[in-house]
């Protein structure tokens, strides 16, 4: 009412007892520093009392430099600021008056978005430091001051290495070498497998120098991967010589020291891509484990390595319930089975040129009895031979119950492929019955290349069935790839393994198309589509205009370097791009778009109409996934949203990716997918999905990041955060592995004996 004064509500004032808490942390960081661990325990039940309170005075503490066990700090953060321990982390990371190895720290326990713009994100952090190349050397002493080494440290330091540019590089390497000695050889291994040749020499040279005889293996490995020659012969020479150190010298042989225990060593089931994952386990403490994960495939070799150094139980039990979730089964297996596949997967590398990645090297010494061990460990390689098989057509005859089993849930032939296999045969068997027309189909897929790689990969599937009690069809699975290896390819297409192979991609790409519609096109579809694509690749009438397109798309007049990542660069993938682009983007000097003039050329009445209206409405959009519904995939673009028939999509997307995809309309309200899409790098927030209109990406400025001629748009992904309302819950809501965060070891109720890592800041 007027002139009545409303009374002010009293602030809730929230009493910190600081000096209370302060008390407990410096006695807590005196006890641990003189080796009392038995009196610290009691300490840590103390605070837990004032668990509301401690994140913000720790935070405080590691900022303003008062905390004398800084990662130790770290690790009470994190136990005791649960779901808001990222926030913690960033104002520690982000505050320019933090010592250099505590901001370190800090941003490595934050984590990293798993995106193509992280080299960036990193160069960028480091630019804020005062003295960043003296800060990775710093870290990297740190790693290698205690044993076993500190992996996790090690790995963040040759993650920044590689983000350097090549001279700088070379100057941390250096910087290294100079105040390390001879625990640079923990690192340097490693820098031997950058792709840089200066670097590369630098590092062997010091090895060598070093007569650093542990680094024998790395430096083979080296020689046996690499493509360029003066680095193999580099590398060969150097072999000789760290090897024969011990007979010049007649020196004893290092005696080895030994590693955490082995606890488990898994290995996958073959997948759909002949990809396979071994994670060895080692009990690092009481109730923590030390683990690496190596993932490698045949076409690839070697590919992907990360590891933890005390990872709590809880973790891990929970990333293999996640791989069990994926449709990954898991094998208990000897350690001598991890080095054998790893070297069948190495010999995979040196064959193809693709480059070891250099976190292996961090790791790879939790793959043997004992570090420093020189040789003669005994190697299983996990696959059997199929020669005697060959010509067993009593096994053959049941061969596709072999897709019935959970170990062959992800086979197939790839979406991409089957299309093009459809597309070729729609234009070349439309005389046939349907049954031909599957034939050719058949024959179609299973080429040369295709036959081997199914072959490798049934016989080390083979090998897990044989480990798993299933002598039947790992009977079957030989003979299978027995008569994959005969090349015969019209007895092939008789193959009832082959058969539902193809019949299973289909029913994925068609959603099993309804009886009697065979390989009939009634009305607009992705055959379609791909008709008209195949007619603009290759018709003579647009011959001179593609080329010129081809030129303006890949950039050829741009004198900057091309550096493709993964698969993105081979030729049909770089094709599929183009197509898409000059079908419904490029315009002719007519005024057409190639898609409209193939439409007119291949198609009469009708069928001539329908084909026009479809293409004449294509468009590309960058858009976020919403929703996968059955058949369909849901782009929302701001206030649109296009319902997406795309087979080829089956479980390559989930919701809040973005994609940059051309789509054409087709009745009912659909829209179909055209060649040359993009999964793009990162998924974005709410703020840019409210104007994503703003921010659409050309088809060619998509092509120049590919390219690594210019830069991702911003957008990290978020990721879920445990609670830990109790101190119970604290000790069971883990992130784990691979969720993107990278969280400290928790602290479980009492305190672990001070070891020289915990007292360090990096």
């Amino acid at each position: 009412m007027p002139g009545k004064h409303k009374k002010k509500r009293k602030r809730l004032v929230v009493h910190v007892p600081q000096a209370e808490i302060e008390g407990l942390l410096n006695q807590l960081d005196r006890r641990l520093l003189t080796g009392n661990v038995a009196g610290a325990d009691p300490l840590f039940e103390s605070l837990w009392k004032y668990r509301r309170h401690l994140p913000e005075v720790l935070t405080q503490r590691i900022i303003h430099g008062q905390a004398q066990v800084p990662a130790y700090a770290f690790e009470l953060l994190g136990n005791f600021a649960g779901p808001r321990t990222p926030g913690f982390l960033k104002r520690i990371a982000e505050s320019l008056d933090v010592a250099d190895i505590v901001r370190f720290g800090a941003r490595r326990r934050l984590g990293w978005p798993e995106e193509e713009d992280q080299a960036r994100k990193r160069r960028a952090f480091l630019a804020t430091l005062r003295e960043p190349d003296e800060t990775l050397v710093q870290a990297a002493d740190e790693g290698t001051a205690f044993w076993p080494a500190g992996g996790e440290i090690l790995q963040e330091c040759l993650e920044y290495l590689q983000a350097l540019p090549a001279e700088r590089q070379k100057s941390v390497i250096t910087l290294a070498m100079a105040q390390l000695g001879d625990r640079s050889v923990a690192l340097l291994q490693a820098v031997v497998h950058i792709d840089d040749a200066d670097c590369q020499l630098l590092a062997l040279r010091e090895l060598v120098r070093l007569q650093a005889s542990s680094a024998a293996g790395a430096v083979e490995r080296l020689a046996k991967t690499t493509t360029n020659n003066e680095i193999r012969a580099e590398a060969e020479a150097s072999v000789r010589r760290l090897r024969l150190r011990l007979i010049d010298h007649r020196e004893p042989e290092p005696e080895p020291e030994p590693l955490p225990p082995v606890d488990r060593v898994l290995l996958s089931n073959i997948d759909g891509d002949g990809g396979q994952a071994i994670t060895i386990v080692r009990r690092s403490g009481e109730d923590a484990y030390a683990l690496a994960h190596f993932y490698y495939n045949d076409h690839w070799g070697v590919k992907g390595v990360f590891g933890r150094d005390d990872e709590p139980s809880e973790n891990f039990d929970a990333m293999v319930t996640r791989f069990k979730e994926d449709g990954i089964v898991l094998f208990d297996v000897e350690l001598a089975v991890a080095r054998g596949a790893l070297n069948a997967a190495m010999e995979a590398n040196a064959s193809t040129g693709h480059p070891i990645p250099p976190t292996f090297e961090i790791w790879e010494p939790l793959l043997h009895d004992a570090y420093l061990a020189t040789g003669g460990e005994h190697a299983v390689v996990p696959d059997l031979e199929d020669v005697s098989y060959m010509g067993r057509n009593d096994l053959l005859r049941s061969s596709d119950d072999l897709l019935d089993s959970e170990l062959f849930d992800s086979w197939g032939f790839d979406p991409e492929e089957i299309q093009d296999a459809l597309a070729a045969t729609m234009r070349r068997s439309r005389s046939r019955t349907p049954a031909g027309r599957y034939r050719f189909l058949v024959e179609y897929l299973a080429d040369g290349e295709t036959c081997a790689a199914f072959r490798r990969r049934l016989r080390r599937q083979a090998w897990l069935l044989d480990r798993s009690g299933d002598a039947t069809s790992r009977d079957v699975a030989l003979a299978v790839a027995a008569q994959l290896g005969s090349g015969q390819r019209a007895e092939l297409a008789k193959m009832p393994f082959l058969r539902a192979l193809v019949q299973r991609s289909l029913d994925y790409a068609f959603d099993e198309v309804p009886p009697g519609n065979e390989m009939t096109t009634v009305s607009f579809g992705l055959d379609t589509i791909d008709e008209i694509a195949a007619w603009c690749l290759t018709s003579t009438e647009l011959a001179g205009e593609r080329k010129t397109a081809w030129r303006r798309f890949f950039g050829e007049d741009d004198a900057r370097p091309v550096k493709y990542e993964a698969q993105m660069g081979t030729k049909l993938s770089r094709e599929r791009r183009f197509a898409g682009w000059f079908m419904f983007d490029y315009v002719l000097p007519s005024g057409d778009k190639p898609a409209e003039l193939a439409a007119r050329r291949l198609y009469v009445d009708s069928e001539r109409q329908e084909a026009l209206t479809a293409v004449s409405g294509a468009r590309c959009v960058y858009a976020q996934v919403s929703n996968l519904t059955g058949r369909s995939v849901f782009l929302t673009l701001e206030n649109e949203t296009f319902e997406v028939r795309a087979p080829v999509w089956e479980g390559r997307l989930r919701a809040h990716q973005v994609v940059l995809a051309h789509l054409v309309p087709v009745r009912d309200g659909y829209w179909l997918l055209a060649p040359g899409w993009i999964i793009w790098p990162i998924s974005v927030g709410p703020g840019l999905r409210r104007s994503m209109k703003t921010f659409q990406i050309d088809p060619i400025e998509a092509e120049r990041f590919l390219q690594g001629r210019t830069e991702t748009p911003e957008g990290p992904e978020k990721h879920r955060s445990p609670q830990d309302g109790t101190l119970a819950e604290a000790e069971n809501d883990r992130v784990g592995p691979g969720e993107g965060l990278c969280w400290p070891a928790y602290v479980r109720g009492r305190v672990a004996v001070l070891r020289p890592e915990v007292a360090g800041e990096a």
